[in-house]
């Protein structure tokens, strides 16, 4: 008896799920419940106070002083930047001399890091101008 009424179950479980999905997909955001008056002043009071902060350019408050021996995210990506562009000029120890950083320290940020390049090929065709040299022929002797 018990198999006949799970049979039974699953079929009306099963009936028109496609149509009562979208309904409940279709609906609107539903409207939140009423929020007290005191949390609605609290609210109120942390805007004010808050205010509307500017977004800075790393995702985070960028400290005016940074202590000797260290470097701050800027400073550091402007040494790795100048070490590729000209490793002779900036290298390991005129880079530590100028940021006051520990040598050994410079010399593995600039083994192990390195800045982003981004490639936007000029049209969507472009795949072969990518290729540095045309690809090798086999050659039948």
């Amino acid at each position: 008896m018990g198999i006949i009424f799970s049979v039974i179950r699953r079929k009306a479980n099963r009936f028109n799920v496609e149509n009562r999905a979208q309904l409940i997909i279709s609906k609107d955001k539903p409207t939140p419940a009423p929020q007290y008056p005191s949390t609605v002043k609290q609210l109120e009071m942390i805007s004010k106070v808050r205010g509307n902060m500017e977004e800075q350019e790393f995702g985070f408050h960028e400290p005016k002083t940074v202590p000797r021996g260290r470097c701050s995210l800027r400073q550091a990506l402007q040494f790795i930047n100048d070490h590729e562009t000209d490793p002779v000029k900036w290298s390991c120890g005129n880079i530590a001399n100028e940021y006051h950083i520990n040598q050994d320290m410079l010399e593995k940020i600039l083994m192990f890091y390195r800045t982003f390049h981004v490639y936007i090929p000029e049209s969507k065709n472009s795949r072969g101008q990518i290729l540095v040299k045309p690809p090798v022929q086999p050659t039948l002797k």
